[in-house]
């Protein structure tokens, strides 16, 4: 790493390096609290879903703060308050979805491996809030879960988060979109938003067990009209979404880049 590296990491409060300390503190803090937050969402959501996202949101935010992780959002204002939209997001880490939870102003639901789902307390909680198992044992039951995903966006009031990725990235480059997700974002209707989390993989990548405390940005992109999303090849608008993610990743670099020689 070289001294701009470096610079451009003290300046966003990532220089703080992890600790064995921290770490058992934040693994402790999230397995406890995670079967906390678990037992009274599924009594609170026994009563009112919306009050158990309340409650999933809560979790979100005292996990970030227990890790040290803040969170900054830019371009919240180009959406509409009380709009519904695809979210589609660069994907690094397993932070992701809680800063996706905590800086999006919106009831938000995601899709996850069916295996999540099965956790004690972790998959019962997020069966409560209605989050989506995908079933990827075949492509028919992939395809399935797709058009039952459509379906809840279209008849109830939330906005949907997905990773065409598929999977983490180790460096926090953006792989490939798979088509898959952009057929989601065609069926649902509402207009799709690309989204980058900036830092996440820095402060807890794929494979690193320790946390690393630090700031991450959220930045959400331009939308994408309904109607345009679906009358837009899913290859080529898999490419533009993917491609709006890596212009943004760029702009932020340079950004950082600027604070620290300026």
């Amino acid at each position: 790493m070289g001294e701009g590296e470096r610079v451009a990491e003290q300046e966003r409060g990532l220089n703080e390096p992890p600790t064995w300390i921290r770490g058992i503190i934040f693994v402790v803090w999230a397995v406890v609290s995670t079967i906390a937050y678990g037992i009274v969402c599924i009594a609170v959501g026994l009563v009112s879903r919306a009050a158990a996202r309340g409650v999933g949101g809560a979790w979100c935010r005292h996990l970030l703060a227990v890790g040290g992780v803040r969170l900054s959002t830019e371009g919240i204002k180009k959406l509409d308050p009380n709009g519904r939209y695809v979210f589609l997001s660069n994907h690094g880490s397993a932070l992701d979805i809680p800063v996706l939870i905590v800086g999006l102003p919106y009831a938000v639901t995601f899709m996850a491996k069916k295996e999540l789902f099965r956790i004690p307390f972790f998959g019962w909680g997020i069966t409560v809030l209605g989050h989506i198992p995908v079933d990827r044992s075949s492509a028919r039951k992939a395809r399935e879960s797709i058009v039952r995903a459509a379906e809840r966006i279209a008849r109830e009031a939330i906005s949907l988060i997905l990773f065409p990725e598929g999977t983490r990235s180790e460096t926090g480059e953006v792989g490939e979109f798979k088509q898959g997700s952009l057929a989601l974002a065609q069926r649902a209707g509402v207009p799709v938003v690309p989204v980058l989390l900036e830092g996440t993989h820095r402060v807890l990548g794929k494979k690193k067990a320790l946390i690393r405390p630090g700031t991450v940005r959220l930045i959400v992109g331009d939308p994408i009209s309904a109607a345009e999303a679906r009358e837009t090849d899913k290859r080529e608008l898999a490419d533009c979404m993917r491609n709006a993610i890596i212009q943004m990743r760029a702009e932020a670099a340079a950004t950082r880049q600027c604070s620290v020689t300026s």
